[in-house]
């Protein structure tokens, strides 16, 4: 008796997995269906959805490479009707019920842009009426077991397994457009980074032009400390302008020292660095009675 016991609960539990394994599929065909493909520039391109009569359609649709990352798009039901028309768009989310049956047209147009072309990423999910996937035919050919051997009955079953396919499916839809986010974020980063490596090689060039053609003018007041315009690092000479022909050299060479002195301890320059030339000018020419340096 009791190997007979053990032997029937062995049979009961073959019969439910084979059961339960065969039941797999009752949920009918996929309908959903993903796409990714390019738009070439001033061109359009429309794909075919069937469709059954009430039921829902939903279509989500991302641009993830190209200059501006929009596109017009347009569903159009079977009777030639526009029913959902956005322009210059780079995603969007759309949700057609009740369905209508026969084709849904679903156009991406790129006829604005002449030179860019753009690559789109689309999805479209069909459900039938109230969210059904299908396959009732094949759970009414089921036969419910005898109530006193089984916890659960065939519909509580059959309401577990289609909550079940329906959250995978959902699961499934979800990493499929993060993965589309992660590919359009991925082609937004290497273009910023192309363009901000570009600019700061430019902005690099025109600092070292500068550097290099920058000018710097000093003004020496007699017996005032000298008064510095502008800024040069390196200079290459220094041309020193005093107002009034002098032919004291004795007064030059103290001139000359005071601008070593001063260049070397504000500016660091070495008196190697340092060419001073005396030129006769008058006060006019300079203004304020000073005298002029420029550095080259």
């Amino acid at each position: 008796m009791e190997f007979l016991g053990s032997r029937g609960v062995l049979w009961l539990l073959a019969f439910m997995f084979g059961w339960l394994f065969g039941s797999v599929s009752c949920f009918g065909s996929n309908l959903d269906s993903e796409f990714t493909f390019l738009l070439p520039a001033g061109r359009s391109e429309c794909f075919f959805q069937t469709a059954i009569k009430n039921g829902t359609m939903e279509v989500e649709y991302q641009v993830i490479a190209g200059a501006g990352m929009d596109v017009d798009f347009t569903i159009v039901s079977p009777e030639g009707s526009r029913l959902i028309m956005e322009s210059r768009r780079s995603d969007g989310v759309h949700v057609v019920e009740p369905t209508q049956e026969g084709d849904y047209e679903i156009c991406f147009d790129n006829s604005f842009s002449h030179f860019s072309e753009k690559m789109v990423f689309f999805e479209i999910i069909i459900e039938g009426q109230a969210g059904d996937v299908g396959g009732d035919e094949e759970w009414a050919g089921l036969e419910e077991p005898d109530g006193s051997l089984l916890e659960y009955k065939l519909e509580d079953i059959r309401e577990s397994m289609d909550s079940l396919h329906k959250r995978l499916e959902r699961s499934t839809q979800m990493q499929t457009v993060l993965r589309a986010f992660e590919a359009r974020d991925r082609n937004l980063l290497e273009d910023n980074l192309w363009r901000v490596s570009f600019w700061s090689c430019a902005s690099v060039l025109v600092m070292l032009c500068v550097a290099l053609t920058q000018r710097m003018n000093v003004v020496v007041k007699p017996g005032l400390p000298m008064l510095i315009a502008g800024s040069c690092s390196p200079c290459a000479s220094v041309s020193v302008s005093a107002i009034g022909a002098t032919d004291s050299a004795d007064k030059n060479k103290e001139h000359s020292a005071k601008i070593f002195e001063f260049l070397s301890r504000e500016l660091g320059l070495s008196e190697d660095r340092i060419v001073i030339q005396f030129h006769a000018l008058q006060p006019h020419q300079v203004g304020k009675k000073g005298t002029v340096m420029s550095f080259l």
